[in-house]
């Protein structure tokens, strides 16, 4: 059974997890931590990262009992910036950081982590403010759970790495319960930290006690250690995670307590979900009393602005069933005109054999760009598929090219059945290439699991699947990685419909206020060998039919670039085709306001058992800026093996599928599964 998730047409099979960061000796190695490319250089806010995750890296060791430790920093700074001294790396962005710096948000300046709905799973991301990070009377303002920014940043940490939740009052949770006892108690972890309790009596209606019941914590008891850092995490007794052993009842974990990480992991105490996590399981990185110094090694980094792509290119018999050739290079043509005059493409084309088409070439204009594209290749060659006989010949061109290895995009629609004279898997990999595989029709096991070593990323198409809904978003996410920023592209419109002899079909997309930066509408067509009319209206009905024109008859494509700021409202467009053909519109716009972000979705699935029976929860975690969205109405729209469609609303109520009420994920229960093979999910 495969899931294929979609967002607003953007549809991914597996998102592998793109941290680099590694744990070895009981201690954490390049952490990648990045600043938003929005924020001002600031030689303050690195010395204020440095000081915080030093006091992060201290604390971490002593609530892990002496298990774990930051022992490398990466901090990866904007490209504007331009005061400092910066190594610099293709592969680390913004979007693949650990941990990342935004700006104020609304006058919200406390951190969070984008956790994963799941218990014991890794998540996305941790997000941190450059105001909670550089000004300390602002920390002290947010009150007693961010009073010590280094437990703070364990206490999102051990969200982040080891998928648990919190054990204190959370949005709409009650701070009483009653219980089994039938004493009433605040909601604490653990139950041995002392409290006072003042009026309280218990409304058996309510099922809380009366409106005036407050509780005081006390002084600790004997100078004994409490947990947990992921409940009252500011006292200075607080210390160590909850655990389920009853032999300290300092440190008990409260399973009776009503809070999100009871419900989220099963009433596991903390300690016992990060027990069983990779990091420590089966004893790995046992407690280590001979770690003297704690802190980090920091280091200060900028992405390359150069990107190198690979294209390895399934040219096989195969590919000439349902248009899968015709398909690919259309795909591969839009890639190519996306790229901008920093990236450097080669093309290597497979099918018995692995050849290299076009050697590294820099993209310096649009004529190197359609020199590339009337090289790509329009055929098939027989005598079977070996796909990595394809990467044997990028890694070629990666040896031959001084630099890092960058980008490798396989395309390819069946299994590798020819071997090549050695398997280039581990060489690739060494040279820290990033790998992302296209599969059509089937999926290769051993090309997948490349892309999932390489923390790249994989997609699965129908045959089915038109232009429309997979491969232009697919080669966007390649090109700009989930997460994007304003400097990405925003699709504004897609359709796709179908014409007839000498009729005119119109449509209209609309660019925002706010948009209208580098706008292209592109529209390709499947049957015809002489290109449609086609006409471009701009809001006050001006024909922009010949601005930016780039016509690719031999690839059904034609493509309008809108020069400087398009004007904000309703643009206009028109068909008119001499022949029955299908038609794909799509139009893109980056954004032309400094203070614009785009919203951006994350799909997760996991099979679960209810009172029910057997069935799939859809997560969709909605974020913009870094933040999660509240207040949505969320449908998860799904494209079954057997054609047919199923919509389903997911909800952010903590409630039924839902862990917690207003966090930004929209969960629901999918229970009818129809039959074996891939199923498409579309959140909307």
């Amino acid at each position: 059974m495969y899931f294929c998730y979609a967002v607003a047409l953007y549809c991914l099979v597996e998102r592998a997890n793109t941290s680099y960061m590694t744990f070895s000796n009981n201690g954490y190695n390049d952490l990648l931590i990045a600043i938003h490319p929005d924020l001002k250089e600031d030689e303050n806010l690195i010395k204020k990262i440095k000081d915080k995750f030093s006091d992060a890296s201290d604390v971490l060791y002593m609530s892990t009992k002496k298990r774990a430790f930051f022992r490398s920093i990466k901090i990866l700074v904007p490209d504007s910036w331009d005061q400092g001294e910066y190594s610099e790396d293709e592969n680390l962005s913004f979007e693949t950081a650990d941990i990342r710096v935004v700006s104020t948000r609304n006058g919200d300046n406390i951190p969070f982590s984008m956790s994963s709905p799941w218990c014991a799973a890794q998540g996305f991301y941790l997000t941190f403010t450059d105001k909670y990070l550089t000004q300390r009377s602002l920390t002290s303002r947010l009150g007693l759970l961010f009073y010590s920014p280094g437990k703070t940043i364990v206490h999102e940490w051990a969200h982040y790495r080891w998928g648990v939740g919190d054990e204190y009052p959370f949005h709409h949770d009650e701070r009483f319960y009653l219980d089994s006892n039938k004493k009433i108690q605040p909601v604490r972890c653990s139950i041995n930290i002392p409290v006072t309790l003042k009026n309280c009596r218990w409304n058996p209606k309510t099922k809380q006690p009366n409106w005036d019941c407050v509780f005081k914590i006390g002084k600790s008891v004997n100078n004994n250690n409490y947990a947990s850092i992921m409940s009252y995490a500011y006292l200075p007794t607080v210390v160590h995670f909850c655990e389920n052993n009853p032999s300290d009842k300092n440190l008990l974990h409260n399973r009776e307590a009503p809070v999100s990480h009871n419900r989220k992991c099963n009433r596991l105490g903390t300690w016992d979900v990060m027990m069983m996590s990779e990091d420590f399981r089966s004893n790995r990185n046992p407690p280590n009393t001979r770690i003297v110094s704690r802190t980090p090694e920091f280091s200060l980094w900028q992405q390359k602005k150069a990107r190198r792509y690979t294209l390895v290119l399934d040219v096989s018999v195969s590919m000439e069933e349902e248009g899968r050739l015709q398909k690919m290079t259309k795909a591969v043509v839009l890639f190519i005109l996306e790229t901008t005059v920093y990236d450097s493409i080669s093309v290597v084309v497979f099918a018995r054999t692995g050849s290299v088409v076009v050697p590294m070439t820099k993209v310096s204009d649009i004529g190197v760009k359609l020199d590339i594209i009337r090289q790509l290749p329009l055929s098939i060659r027989r005598g079977g598929t070996c796909i990595m006989c394809g990467l044997v010949s990028a890694l070629s061109v990666v040896r031959d090219n001084s630099g890092s290895c960058g980008n490798i995009v396989v395309f390819t629609d069946g299994m590798n059945n020819r071997r090549p004279y050695f398997n280039p898997g581990p060489q690739l990999i060494k040279k820290k290439c990033v790998i992302n595989a296209i599969f059509m029709n089937m999926a290769d096991p051993t090309l997948r699991e490349l892309a999932v070593r390489s923390k790249g990323r994989h997609f699965f198409l129908k045959d089915e699947s038109s232009m429309r809904n997979f491969f232009i978003p697919f080669l966007k996410q390649l090109k700009e990685p989930h997460g994007a920023t304003k400097e990405n592209s925003k699709e504004v419109h897609d359709d796709v419909f179908d014409v007839t002899p000498d009729t005119t079909e119109e449509g209209i997309f609309h660019i925002s206020p706010g948009l209208g930066n580098q706008t292209i509408l592109t529209f390709s067509w499947s049957a015809s060998s002489v290109p449609p009319s086609m006409v471009v209206y701009d809001p006050v009905e001006t024909n922009c039919t010949e601005i930016g024109k780039t016509e690719l008859t031999n690839f059904k494509i034609l493509r309008f670039t809108i020069e400087g700021i398009a004007e904000p409202g309703n643009w206009r467009y028109s068909v008119k085709s001499s022949t029955n053909d299908n038609i794909v519109v799509s139009a893109t716009s980056k954004p032309s306001d400094e203070s614009y972000m785009p919203v951006v979705i994350d799909i997760e699935t996991k099979e679960v058992n209810t009172s029910y029976g057997s069935a799939f929860v859809i997560s969709a975690r909605v974020s913009q800026n870094s933040v999660p969205v509240i207040g949505l109405k969320a449908v998860a729209r799904l494209d079954k093996p057997d054609t047919t469609i199923d919509e389903i609303e997911l909800f952010d109520n903590g409630g039924n599928a839902d862990e917690i009420k207003s966090d930004g994920i929209y969960s629901g229960y999918f229970f009818t599964l129809s039959a074996n093979g891939h199923y498409s999910v579309e959140v909307y």
